[in-house]
């Protein structure tokens, strides 16, 4: 099973689905499924789900997702390789994170304050982003939209390698 909101209709109009395998929909075939209310199924959320799906067809962004994840994956690999401030990455297609740590053994987070720094410097850059400081661990979120090009991206790259000199400052 796999569930999904949000990207289906790009934000626009609140929508979520459920993916199920071959298996467990033969199930249902003579079988009801109790689940849903008086929102289900609402034409306007189908309205805008079926555009947005239609523009994720006719602009190949899923494959320029495939394509530029890839790409993504790797740059970040390497990024890890030489930045000691990056504990980890994490990535699915377009989708990824860079878990930033003052010590790689014992993956000790970076305070808040120096997250704040690092922020500011990628937002002076004009490069807006997530990052997250908690007991979660210290994250910045590279999630850039479907549409980018290889340039843009190599672009925000260059400014978030900038912005882990910051970090590398402060590893023990």
């Amino acid at each position: 099973m796999i569930t999904m909101a949000k990207g289906i209709t790009s934000g626009y109009v609140p929508f979520g689905a459920v993916v199920v395998s071959e298996a467990i929909s033969e199930f249902f075939e003579d079988k009801f499924l109790y689940a849903g209310l008086t929102y289900s199924g609402h034409a306007l959320a189908c309205a805008a789900a079926l555009a947005t799906i239609e523009v994720y067809e006719e602009e190949g962004l899923i494959e320029n997702a495939a394509t530029l994840g890839n790409y993504l994956g790797e740059v970040l690999e390497d990024i890890k390789e030489r930045h000691p401030s990056v504990g980890d990455v994490r990535y699915i297609g377009l989708f990824s994170a860079l878990e930033l740590v003052i010590d790689r053994r014992t993956r000790r987070p970076f305070p808040p304050e120096v997250m704040q720094e690092i922020g500011r410097f990628l937002r002076d850059q004009g490069l807006f982003t997530y990052l997250n400081a908690s007991n979660l661990g210290t994250l910045i979120f590279v999630v850039p939209p479907l549409c980018i090009t290889l340039p843009q991206l190599d672009e925000g790259f260059n400014i978030i390698e900038q912005g882990l000199e910051i970090a590398d400052r402060h590893v023990i």
